[in-house]
């Protein structure tokens, strides 16, 4: 790790590091690998923050929602580290995904799995997947932020959740403003 620690260097200065890793999820449930990457990170001073991604389209049905939601979660609990669950590609979806999808953002198990048909192929894993949305549900642990690269808002705005997980406005210096003469006039001419 000594190579990594001399390619970031000391100066942080609220720089931001993005380490993109692979999407296998096994790397996060069942090796320690990222969760030690995180550990060393935290012990050379860095603020971390866990942005899990998941494509939009993935989660338009209520068992591939609550599969997402899991997956979230077992990287969020093995990894220890504040955590943020991104929806990707919403600028690729259409009008009536975006419509059904949005029920999931404030999702309610009980009242998404309602919309599932049971079948006699899926009857005993429609009780299942109900089991785990109420443990889901029970601890509120994931939330979906959507994410649309055609809005700039969608980035500022999750640009800012990251920056109040990490503390960073908490050190944020306090901008000040000297003002001149003729703005202070203006101003009592004003009142």
């Amino acid at each position: 790790m000594d190579w990594l620690h001399e390619q970031l260097g000391e100066d942080l200065d609220g720089d931001y590091y993005l380490f993109d890793c692979p999407g296998q999820i096994e790397l996060y449930t069942h090796l320690n690998l990222m969760k030690t990457l995180a550990r060393t990170l935290e012990t050379w001073s860095f603020r971390i923050c866990g942005i899990y991604t998941i494509d939009a389209h993935f989660l338009t049905d209520s068992t591939k929602f609550i599969a997402g939601a899991m997956s979230a979660l077992g990287a969020m609990v093995n990894l220890e580290i504040p955590h943020v669950s991104i929806l990707t590609k919403m600028d690729l979806m259409s009008k009536k995904d975006k419509k059904r999808l949005h029920s999931y953002l404030e999702p309610d198990s009980e009242s998404i799995l309602m919309s599932e048909v049971e079948t006699k192929w899926n009857s005993k894993f429609l009780k299942l997947t109900a089991a785990v949305g109420k443990v889901l549900d029970n601890y509120g642990l994931v939330r979906f932020y959507p994410l649309d690269m055609r809005r700039s808002k969608d980035m500022e705005s999750l640009v800012l959740m990251i920056d109040i997980i990490m503390g960073v406005s908490e050190d944020a210096d306090v901008k000040t403003q000297d003002f001149d003469a003729e703005e202070m006039e203006a101003e009592d001419n004003i009142s």
